[in-house]
């Protein structure tokens, strides 16, 4: 089963992977459990920050913060936008 960093590696390269329990990709979209939480729009990442106060979960706003690390590690050009709707 691959990694967290795997994971996030596979989704970044536009490649499929095998799923994890919680976060898992279908080569344009990164999903931690069913929510998507970024996906490549024009060879940008658009990370949707599902952090605090906008958190569903602990385990996503993890998920969220490895994506955001992982673009900046590389020098991925991505935005990070608020949820829509969240009902805040």
């Amino acid at each position: 089963m691959p990694t967290n960093k795997e994971v996030i590696n596979s989704f970044l390269n536009e490649k499929r992977t095998s799923k994890m329990k919680n976060l898992w990709t279908d080569g344009s979209f990164l999903y931690s459990y069913h929510t998507a939480i970024a996906s490549i729009i024009n060879k940008s990442v658009v990370i949707t920050d599902y952090t605090a106060p906008f958190n569903i979960s602990q385990t996503t706003s993890q998920h969220v913060n490895l994506v955001k690390r992982a673009c900046a590690a590389q020098n991925i050009k991505h935005v990070v936008v608020k949820p829509i709707n969240f009902g805040r």
